[in-house]
C-alpha cells in the first residue's frame, strides 16, 4: 500500500523479536504463495475446471500468488525495520505494484459476484451472458484498468417446450444447486474480504484528515491485515470447495504429472 500514509520514526527491536517477527511473517508469505500456487495449478491443468467462473478465479488467484512474490517480502522489510532501504525508484515501483495488485482482487471479486448472480438468478441464460470470452473479457479489463489505475496514483500524477423444457428444468435444479453452493462460498470470500480490507481504508481515510498522525503501528496492522486476505482464499476454497481439495491431492500425490490427469472428473454434473 501507498507509503505516503506512514509517518514514522525507525522502532528500534531486539534480536529475538525481529527473528519471531521474520519468521510469522514469512509464514504467512509461504501460505498465500503456496495455497494461491495449487489454485493456479489445479484450474489451469484440469480441463474440467476450464469454465467462465473458474477462469475469474484463476486470475484472482494470479494476482494474489503475485503479491506474494513480489510485494510482500520486501513489505516485510519494511514492516519491521520501519525503514525502507531500496531507493526511491524501487519503492514507487513496489508501491504501484502492491496497489495494482490489491485493486486487480477488488475487481476480480466483483466480476465473480456479478458470475454468481446470473447463475443463480437466471441460470436458463447463464450460460449465454457469461461465456469464456465474457470471463476473459472481465480480466481484461480488471487488470488494465487497475494497472492504468496504480500507475497514475502513485505517478501522478429462451426456454425449450415440451419434454426438453421438463429435463432442463431437472438438471437445472441441480446445477442451480451448485450454484447456490459457489455463491455461499463467494458470499464468505466478501466477507473475509470486507473484514481484512475495510479497517485500512477506514484508517487511511481518517489520516488523510488528521494530518496523517496515525500511529505507525496502527498503519501497518491494518496493512499486513489486508494482505491476509491473500492468505485466506486458498484456505477458503480448500475448506468449501470439493474439487479443489481433491485437486491438492492428485498435486500433493504427483499424479497431477500423469499424461492423463488433465481429464481426470473432480466432481459430477
Amino acid at each position: 500500500m501507498p507509503k505516503f500514509l506512514i509517518s514514522l520514526l525507525k522502532v528500534p527491536r531486539t534480536a529475538i523479536s525481529r527473528f519471531v517477527m521474520y519468521s510469522l511473517f514469512l509464514i504467512i508469505v509461504l501460505m498465500t504463495v503456496v495455497g494461491n500456487l495449487c489454485v493456479v495449478i489445479s484450474i489451469s491443468h484440469f480441463k474440467q475446471l476450464h469454465s467462465p467462473n473458474n477462469f475469474l478465479v484463476l486470475s484472482l488467484a494470479v494476482a494474489d500468488l503475485l503479491l506474494g512474490v513480489f510485494v510482500l517480502p520486501f513489505s516485510i522489510m519494511e514492516t519491521i525495520e520501519t525503514c525502507w532501504y531500496l531507493g526511491t525508484v524501487f519503492c514507487k515501483v513496489h508501491t504501484t505494484i502492491d496497489v495494482m495488485l490489491c485493486t486487480v482482487s477488488i475487481f476480480h471479486l466483483g466480476f465473480i459476484a456479478i458470475d454468481r448472480y446470473y447463475a443463480v438468478c437466471d441460470p436458463l441464460s447463464y450460460p449465454n451472458k457469461i461465456t469464456v470470452k465474457t470471463a476473459l473479457s472481465f480480466i481484461c479489463i480488471g487488470w488494465i484498468t487497475a494497472f492504468i489505475y496504480s500507475f497514475g496514483l502513485i505517478y501522478n500524477g429462451a426456454s425449450s417446450k415440451g419434454y426438453e423444457d421438463l429435463i432442463a428444468q431437472l438438471r437445472n435444479r441441480l446445477v442451480q444447486s451448485r450454484e447456490w453452493k459457489a455463491a455461499k462460498t463467494l458470499a464468505l470470500v466478501m466477507g473475509v474480504f470486507v473484514l481484512c480490507w475495510l479497517p485500512y481504508f477506514m484508517v487511511s481515510l481518517i489520516n488523510v484528515f488528521i494530518d496523517f498522525s496515525t500511529s505507525g503501528m496502527i498503519i501497518y496492522f491494518v496493512i499486513w491485515l489486508g494482505y491476509l486476505n491473500s492468505t485466506f482464499n486458498p484456505l477458503i476454497y480448500a475448506f468449501f470447495y470439493p474439487w479443489f481439495r481433491k485437486a491438492l491431492k492428485l498435486i500433493i500425490s504427483c499424479k497431477i504429472l500423469e499424461s492423463s490427469s488433465s481429464t481426470i472428473m473432480l466432481y459430477t454434473e
